[in-house]
């Protein structure tokens, strides 16, 4: 399921930063997350759609939302680096 997420991310805006050592630490932190890992693999559940911007100050935000198998949507994933490499999870319904 990391790999899954990984790529779902890396898919959804390395073209456009992945040169950055920044961003690639933001990418590897949001991958090696044990607590988005572990919600995925108990609901079953992938990523069906990453959102990642860069905030004013210059870190990187995102948004995952995931799909269950019987079609209802699944918890929210939201986040924002707060050190090259370091980020702060938030989950959105459910996986508390």
């Amino acid at each position: 399921m990391k790999t899954v997420l990984f790529l779902a991310i890396a898919l959804a805006g390395a073209n456009l930063y992945a040169k950055e050592s920044t961003f690639s630490n933001f990418l590897k932190a949001l991958a090696d997350n044990a607590e988005v890992e572990k919600c995925l693999n108990a609901k079953q559940e992938s990523p069906t759609d990453a959102v990642i911007y860069q905030n004013a100050d210059g870190n990187y935000e995102f948004e995952i939302r995931t799909m269950s198998k019987n079609g209802s949507e699944g918890p929210y994933f939201q986040g924002k680096q707060i050190s090259n490499g370091e980020i702060q999870l938030s989950l959105i319904d459910g996986c508390k």
